[in-house]
């Protein structure tokens, strides 16, 4: 499984090749993936027009509806619908999105395979520990490669429901990143540590790669834990999976460190107590990029992040800060999440539970005007 297609300017080498035998195959499993930047839920919102022509014609629509129904005096939701069409038919899925998710950022996954008659629609927030919000669709239809490649490469921001469908991919405005698997892609929490993070251990910081289960790591707030899983997974670098690199001496660092811009760092201080009345916050990396404390980093199309499963969820020490682990605490709830998520051959009774003391839930993880405060307070 792998990525063929990213927006802006990526697709895997192939795919538009004049004579290529089966450059015009269907992808009978794959994955369509975007990320967008939502406003309040004023007002419909749409996200995706993708009409394709050949070797037949249909028409992907992805938009998000204002809750109607919302009393005019309480926060209100909004409601993501996909829509399939195909030779004739129409297919329609739908899921609820919660008060909370506006504004904020919103990751939709349509992961499909034609062959086992199933697909998912998958809404998360990335940067928030709130669980993904799933709906199925039944016997989804097989879709052209090579039409939904160029599609996806070649998007553009163009989308204008009043007009006639035209071929290609159109995004709405808050749209940042499209992208196309040619298989499965999980879902749930995805590795955000550079290849070559130094991780804390008791004999010393460690290449995270060098790293393999049942090592231990020295954690800043509980001493020694066993790794359960170290995790890999390629992503496009795009949305909350672009890098970003974190500048010394800025959170005690001791020397920059490249994480993804959706890794949450623990942050704790004076000012936190300050600002926010509690010990500790979580905040995305992307959240900190400024011209003082983080910048985003070139990258090729396609980048490798790593992380590891720990004892009780205990936070990482990388070069004198605290990263979260991967926080596994939505596959604990829902064993559908489990299943497909990058852990679902891990048993799903073994994944381990977040201390008590530690319960990464309880942490609050701040909205981007919040880590704008906070850097602002923030002295070295």
């Amino acid at each position: 499984m792998g990525w063929i297609a990213i927006s802006p300017g990526f697709g895997a080498a192939g795919w538009q090749a004049d004579g290529q035998e089966d450059a015009d195959d269907l992808l009978v499993r794959g994955t369509l993936m975007l990320e967008a930047e939502l406003s309040a839920p004023d007002s419909d919102a749409p996200l995706l027009d993708l009409v394709h022509e050949t070797p037949f014609r249909g028409r992907i629509t992805l938009n998000i509806e204002k809750d109607r129904d919302a009393h005019p005096d309480t926060a209100a939701g909004g409601r993501l619908t996909l829509r399939l069409l195909q030779n004739g038919t129409e297919r329609e899925a739908s899921l609820l999105l919660p008060p909370e998710a506006f504004p904020g950022r919103l990751r939709v996954s349509y992961c499909w395979d034609a062959r086992a008659r199933a697909a998912l629609l998958v809404a998360e927030q990335p940067c928030h520990a709130n669980s993904a919000r799933f709906t199925r669709l039944p016997a989804p239809p097989a879709l052209p490669r090579r039409a939904l490649c160029q599609a996806v490469v070649e998007a553009d921001h163009d989308l204008d429901t009043s007009r006639t469908p035209r071929a290609g991919a159109h995004l709405g405005p808050h749209v940042e990143a499209i992208s196309l698997s040619e298989g499965i892609a999980p879902v749930g929490p995805i590795p955000g540590l550079a290849p070559g993070t130094e991780i804390d251990t008791p004999a010393g910081p460690a290449p995270i790669e060098t790293l393999r289960p049942g090592a231990q790591v020295l954690t800043p707030d509980a001493g020694p834990r066993i790794v359960l899983a170290v995790l890999r997974r390629q992503m496009p670098a795009r949305g909350m999976f672009r890098p970003v690199r974190l500048l010394a001496p800025w959170f005690g660092l001791r020397k920059d460190v490249t994480l993804a811009a959706e890794q949450r760092l623990l942050v704790s201080g004076t000012d936190v107590d300050y600002l926010f009345g509690c010990e500790t916050v979580r905040v995305p990396a992307a959240y900190l990029v400024s011209d003082r404390m983080a910048q985003f980093t070139q990258s090729p199309p396609l980048i490798t992040w790593y992380q590891l499963l720990l004892q009780d969820q205990q936070p990482l020490g990388i070069a004198g800060v605290r990263v979260e682990s991967l926080p596994v605490d939505a596959l604990l709830r829902s064993p559908e999440m489990h299943r497909a998520s990058l852990l679902s051959s891990y048993p799903r009774e073994k994944l381990p539970r977040a201390a008590a003391r530690t319960q990464a839930e309880d942490i609050p993880v701040l909205r981007p005007f919040e880590a704008i405060t906070l850097a602002l307070h923030r002295r070295v």
